[in-house]
């Protein structure tokens, strides 16, 4: 099974992902592999060029899906997480979201500029990781709010999402 974590920067996708992994191979029989995507991204050269202006690569989508076209097979249970993970194959979808002040805080706690927060809060105001990942995976695309919870709270929300799938 894979199962895609996404959202916008800042809604708990790494935190959330790493104990959803950890709840998943306590309790199942088959062990689950993490996937930090933009980790990756980064360690393995899967950008096509650097944006100056945002001081970031951007990511090579074909490197990126043969990347994880490798990885699903080696491992049958994937969990992958990253602001692209939507844009690849998955089983299930889980779009992280934040309300906007506490997205603010967590961005401003990270040290971005204000440029930087202004963009990512936009994205999320007008829902485009939720609108893609619904257009791409439709139905099998799960919408959870992470406003005021903890990664571990979240992690048992999915868990319950999972329930029939595993």
């Amino acid at each position: 099974m894979i199962i895609i974590i996404t959202g916008t920067p800042g809604t708990g996708k790494t935190a959330v992902s790493k104990e959803l992994v950890n709840i998943l191979n306590k309790n199942g029989k088959e062990k689950f592999k993490l996937i930090h995507l933009n980790d990756e991204i980064l360690s393995r050269k899967l950008w096509s060029s650097v944006d100056k202006k945002r001081k970031s690569k951007n990511a090579d989508m074909r490197k990126l899906k043969k990347f994880i076209s490798e990885q699903s097979k080696e491992n049958k249970n994937l969990v992958i997480e990253s602001h692209l993970a939507h844009y690849f194959g998955g089983d299930l979808v889980f779009v992280l979201r934040a309300g906007i002040n506490e997205l603010r805080n967590r961005m401003k706690m990270r040290g971005w500029s204000e440029a930087k927060i202004e963009e990512n809060l936009e994205a999320e105001r007008l829902n485009l990781i939720l609108g893609e990942s619904l257009d791409i995976h439709g139905s099998g695309c799960i919408e959870i709010d992470t406003t005021g919870k903890t990664a571990k709270a979240v992690a048992k929300r999915i868990m319950k999402s999972l329930g029939g799938f595993l």
